[in-house]
């Protein structure tokens, strides 16, 4: 039995179609799995990038609000201190979001430390706003 050009070209089509589906499948594969992929660094990498910089800029609020203290009177020092309770709780807030993320081993190490360090780093802060407000501008330039 020998088969025709009509049958070669149908067989020739059935391949190339399965080819195609092969291709479309290896594409649809690759693409869930670099989607999953990405999805995990965007969890794991870059979300905790953007906590740590929100904590650094609430840092950054409530040194710079530390530094006009000592030039500001009443009123304005009322108002330094409504807003550093505003940066204070954005910090904190930032910094819960921060320990929820999947952070590498070194970096959970640093984040503890931090832990550590910041409520001195607060106790600091306001004995230096306490000795502003006592006019205590020197010992107060100090702690700067």
């Amino acid at each position: 039995m020998s088969v025709g050009i009509r049958g070669k070209l149908m067989a020739s089509f059935g391949v190339v179609l399965l080819l195609l589906g092969f291709v479309g499948y290896l594409g649809w594969k690759n693409t869930v799995e670099f989607s999953t992929s990405f999805g995990v660094l965007y969890d794991d990498r870059l979300m905790p990038l953007v906590h740590l910089k929100d904590v650094e800029e609430s840092l950054y609020e409530l040194h710079m609000s530390a530094i006009a203290y000592s030039a500001a009177d009443e009123e304005e020092r009322a108002l330094i201190r409504a807003e550093d309770a505003q940066w204070l709780e954005f910090a904190d807030g930032s910094t819960a979001a921060l320990a929820e993320t999947n952070l590498p081993e070194a970096a959970r190490q640093e984040f503890d430390r931090w832990n550590e360090v910041f409520p001195a780093y607060l106790a600091a802060r306001q004995e230096l706003l306490d000795m502003r407000d006592r006019f205590q501008i020197d010992e107060a330039d100090a702690l700067l």
